[in-house]
């Protein structure tokens, strides 16, 4: 099973994880994720999951999809479900907890700190998806793969979705959530980019 342990990053040997910026900690292994890795950060992740919860019904749509594909199997072969993006890591733990006969990876660019107890079918790893899902120790590795808000923070989208594919197991799952980057307002009209000097509208 999955060990709560987190992993280097393959590519970073002694380099720090983290660094601080402002105040806050910031991964320091992808500068294409800008958002912090702190307890706040973590609190606005939560926060955000059980919201989704809420809007889809659950940890995941296409149900029965996903209980297809990590029913125990007949061969003794445990499923494995991969997290892309874990941040909190409450989705994996979560999932870990649901299918206690499967194990539960959560990957992420900084380490995992999570708000509650990590079951034993529960691990983290530290690393990029762009690289670690290029490693040939991932084809055909899992059964489900789940990633949420991650499309903006990766560079080459389309590589990684190659990745995703190559690492199902046959007859596996992605299941991902995209939102649409903007800020809106009261009004929910997108606002644009505007001049420091320039007034409020």
């Amino acid at each position: 099973m999955a060990s709560s342990a987190q992993q280097k990053p393959s590519s970073e040997s002694d380099a720090p994880v983290l660094r601080d910026l402002h105040g806050r900690k910031l991964n320091n292994v992808n500068d294409s994720y800008r958002l912090p890795a702190d307890l706040v950060e973590r609190d606005r992740q939560e926060l955000l999951h059980e919201i989704l919860k809420s809007a889809t019904g659950g940890l995941y749509l296409a149900r029965e999809a996903v209980h297809r594909a990590l029913s125990p199997s007949r061969d003794g072969t445990v499923p494995r479900v991969l997290d892309i993006g874990t941040g909190s890591g409450k989705w994996a733990i979560e999932m870990a907890k649901e299918f206690p006969h499967a194990e539960v990876v959560g990957l992420d660019l900084a380490p995992v700190n999570p708000s509650s107890d990590v079951p034993p079918n529960c691990g983290f790893i530290l690393g990029n998806c762009e690289t670690c899902l290029d490693d040939p120790s991932y084809e055909s590795a899992f059964d489900m793969i789940h990633a949420r808000f991650i499309a903006a923070d990766v560079f080459e989208y389309r590589g990684l979705i190659q990745h995703i594919w190559k690492a199902l197991r046959p007859g596996g799952v992605f299941l991902a959530i995209e939102g649409r980057p903007g800020s809106f307002n009261e009004h929910r009209q997108q606002l644009g980019v505007q001049d420091e000097d320039d007034p409020v509208s």
